[in-house]
C-alpha cells in the first residue's frame, strides 16, 4: 500500500511538473480499465515504466510489449485488492510499515 503511495507522489510530481504547459481542453489523464470499484489510470502506467527504467537503463519504457505487461500487473494488484475487501482481509499498520521498509532497503540496495 505504501509502496503505491510512493508510486503516486512520483505521479503527482510528474502532472505538477507538467501543469505549467497545460491549456484548456488538455486531457491530464485517462481511465485505461476498471477493475470492480477500482481504476487504472495511463499515469500510473507510466510511472511503473518510468520506475522499471529507473531500475534497470536496458529498460525501454515505450516498448508496447512492457506497457501491456505493466497493464497486466496492475490490473492483477487491482483484482487481489478487491478480493481481499470482498475476503474481509485485514492488514496492520505494522504490517504495512514492515513492508515499505523491505521495500526501500530492497530500492536501496540496488
Amino acid at each position: 500500500m505504501k509502496q503505491f503511495l510512493v508510486f503516486l507522489l512520483v505521479c503527482l510530481a510528474s502532472v505538477a511538473a507538467s501543469a505549467q504547459q497545460l491549456r484548456e481542453g488538455d486531457v491530464l489523464d485517462k481511465i485505461v480499465a476498471v477493475v470492480g470499484k477500482e481504476i487504472v489510470l495511463r499515469s500510473e502506467i507510466d510511472g511503473q515504466l518510468y520506475m522499471l527504467a529507473q531500475q534497470n537503463k536496458e529498460i525501454n519504457p515505450s516498448d508496447t510489449k512492457l506497457r501491456t505487461r505493466v497493464l497486466d500487473a496492475l490490473i492483477n494488484d487491482r483484482l487481489m485488492y478487491n478480493k481481499a475487501i470482498e475476503d474481509s482481509i485485514q492488514v496492520s499498520d505494522d504490517e504495512v510499515n514492515q513492508q515499505l521498509d523491505a521495500t526501500i532497503a530492497q530500492l536501496t540496495a540496488q
